[in-house]
């Protein structure tokens, strides 16, 4: 009894109920769409979910992936890829391609149709959702080897990096990078074409959330509160600002401003040229989306916040969702950290808000007025040619923080980390094309082998 009672007590918050029109009028929203993913509710519930491009995945602990016109919520289709006993992990995706992985098998899936391409065997336990480039799939592997598998041979032996510690977050690649982190605080950043190591960042804190992209920067927050941007070709600093508090969500880039959450909590809005806040507001757990009229984010109680995108005030909130009841004083609940679990997508590509439950119910609500979505920015690896053209009306906005890194930096005072070195013999970068007679992996034994 008092087992089932702690964890009653860290349930993670849920939209299990439909936000009604009058409760979204009384934030200048509307409902756009609701949709139900098939589960069963008392024994599935939704795992994890990616916004990209015109396409919400949602990937549920049964082992379906499912693909939603995020316009309108109509199911695009729905496959069966793996074991429910097995953890699913990812989604990730490209413009022709989603990937997977269930238990200890990487799964490609044609993006339009959802048919799977193919599957095969990772070289040991994955540690999270994979990544894609327009070319590979990277997969991160709890040992700190991610490898990278081609998109068009499934039988070529993977490239391979053996970094230091473990990797716990899924890569992340941009148009021209690899970057992950391990649990010794280093932050690795590779290139793309061809596959080498350019750098390593060692920061003074652990980085438990993958690195944003801000073409051609990243972002890089720390548990010691830090969040950093470095140029991801060079590693050279641009800007560092210290929160004070550890930071646990890969930041959101808008136009011109960075959206972070820290765990006081607090959200921080920088200003994406210099690092230097232009506001931050108490009690704010995670970002959500930004509209034209206000920014939208969630606290404590999953309750949905309209903020005043100027200052920070509260504008109104959406008196709905449960409170949610784990211990502060640790970042971490049975399910992950807690910021990860506040059931909304942290959205920097529109103006939508999207919300989740884990009976399968998703939520789709904007301002009043706005039919059509607002695009910021698009995924880098998104080659048709809108999202070139979206890109492009971004960067025209953000123009002072995508400036050459010969810019002056702003070093705010504070403990900082160490600078990016180069990688060194502590880890091997093999070739990009290793003989098929090589086996990079060493131990081949499969933890989730029947």
């Amino acid at each position: 009894m008092a087992t089932l009672m702690i964890l009653a007590a860290w349930a993670p918050p849920t939209w299990g109920q439909l936000v009604t029109r009058g409760q979204a009028a009384r934030l200048g929203l509307v409902r756009s769409w609701f949709a139900q993913v098939d589960l069963d509710p008392a024994r599935h519930r939704i795992a994890h979910w990616l916004l990209h491009d015109h396409l919400l995945f949602v990937v549920t602990t049964a082992g379906t992936i499912h693909a939603l016109d995020a316009t309108t919520g109509k199911t695009v289709w729905s496959t069966q890829v793996g074991q429910a006993k097995y953890p699913t992990l990812g989604p990730a995706a490209n413009s022709n391609n989603v990937a997977v992985i269930n238990g200890s098998k990487l799964i490609l899936l044609d993006r339009d149709s959802g048919r799977v391409k193919w599957i095969r065997e990772t070289g040991d336990a994955p540690s999270s959702g994979p990544a894609l480039s327009d070319t590979r799939v990277f997969v991160a592997l709890l040992n700190g080897r991610v490898e990278a598998y081609p998109l068009d041979n499934n039988r070529q032996t993977p490239w391979f990096y053996q970094s230091a510690g473990h990797v716990y977050q899924h890569p992340m690649t941009t148009a021209k990078s690899i970057s992950w982190a391990t649990d010794l605080g280093t932050l690795y950043v590779g290139r793309l074409k061809p596959l080498s190591i350019l750098f390593r960042l060692k920061t003074a804190g652990e980085i438990v959330a993958p690195p944003a992209g801000m073409d051609p920067y990243l972002l890089v927050g720390s548990t010691r509160g830090n969040i950093i941007c470095i140029h991801e070709q060079s590693g050279a600093e641009r800007w560092r600002i210290a929160t004070g508090f550890p930071i646990t969500d890969s930041p959101a880039v808008v136009h011109d401003q960075i959206y972070v959450a820290s765990q006081e909590p607090r959200l921080h809005v920088l200003d994406a040229t210099t690092g230097l806040s232009r506001w931050s507001t108490a009690g704010v757990t995670q970002f959500v989306a930004r509209g034209r009229q206000h920014v939208y984010a969630t606290d404590r109680q999953g309750r949905l916040l309209a903020l005043d995108p100027k200052t920070g005030g509260m504008v109104g909130r959406l008196p709905y969702g449960r409170k949610q009841a784990w211990n502060e004083q640790s970042s971490w609940s049975p399910w992950g950290p807690w910021s990860k679990h506040g059931h909304a997508l942290i959205n920097d590509q529109n103006d939508r808000i999207y919300l989740f439950s884990d009976t399968g119910l998703v939520q789709c609500l904007h301002e009043r007025g706005i039919s059509a979505p607002i695009s910021y920015r698009q995924p880098a690896n998104s080659s048709d040619k809108e999202s070139a053209a979206t890109a492009t009306k971004t960067k025209d906005h953000t123009k002072g923080s995508l400036a050459a890194d010969k810019a002056s930096s702003v070093k705010p005072d504070g403990p900082r980390d160490n600078a990016a070195t180069p990688a060194t013999a502590d880890a091997k970068t093999p070739a990009e094309a290793l003989p098929a007679s090589e086996d990079p992996f060493g131990d081949t034994s499969n933890p989730f082998a029947e």
